[in-house]
């Protein structure tokens, strides 16, 4: 359960960015600040829509939270805490694979230059027990076969047909 469940979670966790789709169709111009506060909303949007739909509303809290720090002082939405969600754990893996995606993306990151797989990692570390899990990292940190593989999946090659055919089951999230 724990496996489908965090695989699911890590294919909706941003479902609420659909109505802010223009946000992000906007490639080489920089966030305005209400831009960025708007898509701070997704969070809250996601998770909005996952609690209307019986099957899916479990992942209500990993659509709102996965923007929180670790430290639940930080991050967005601002009020509420995810000290007691029982999906705790797998929003703190949600969460730093969301960011290691969005800093290493080459194509969609278009407010910022991408990074490389070593250069997030640091930044990991660096915020390791503020924004992220420590013993997410540590799980990184520790598996070489883990490494090479995240960075083989955050490199420019994503976007080849290797990197890229889906053979996600949808259907999974019926069941």
């Amino acid at each position: 359960f724990i496996l489908s469940y965090t695989e699911n979670a890590g294919v909706i966790h941003d479902i609420g960015k659909f109505p802010l789709v223009a946000y992000y169709g906007q490639p080489f111009l920089p966030f305005s600040k209400s831009a960025y506060q708007s898509l701070t909303k997704h969070c809250e949007l996601g998770a909005s829509f996952l609690a209307k739909i019986p099957r899916l509303e479990n992942y209500t809290e990993v659509a709102l939270y996965h923007h929180r720090h670790f430290n639940d002082v930080n991050g967005y939405p601002k009020d509420g805490s995810l000290t007691n969600s029982k999906y705790r754990s797998i929003i703190y893996i949600i969460s730093l694979a969301d960011c290691l995606d969005a800093a290493t993306d080459n194509i969609s990151r278009f407010y910022k230059p991408c990074k490389s797989f070593d250069t997030v990692m640091d930044e990991f570390r660096a915020a390791r027990e503020t924004q992220f899990a420590p013993e997410v990292i540590e799980v990184i940190e520790k598996d070489k076969e883990l490494q090479k593989k995240l960075k083989s999946l955050t490199s420019e090659k994503r976007y080849t047909d290797k990197h890229t055919k889906m053979t996600y089951n949808t259907n999974s999230f019926f069941k």
